[in-house]
């Protein structure tokens, strides 16, 4: 409400949603790629390097825009 009101908080309000997503995905890189290991984790697949390209490119591709 204040963002569409007073036109404040809008790089915070996309900050926050830029990390959020970034840590889902790293999230799911540390799962995937076995560097932690959960009752969720799945066998080794080798696509622990894409994931960590692909987040890499995510993050900062979110922050240049």
């Amino acid at each position: 409400m204040i963002q569409e009101q007073k036109r404040m908080l809008k790089v915070w309000n996309l900050l926050l949603i830029i990390l959020t997503y970034s840590l889902a995905i790293f999230g799911t890189f540390l799962t995937r790629s076995g560097i932690l290991q959960s009752v969720h984790a799945f066998a080794g697949t080798g696509l622990g390097p894409w994931f960590a390209t692909f987040l890499c490119i995510a993050f900062f591709g979110s922050l240049a825009s």
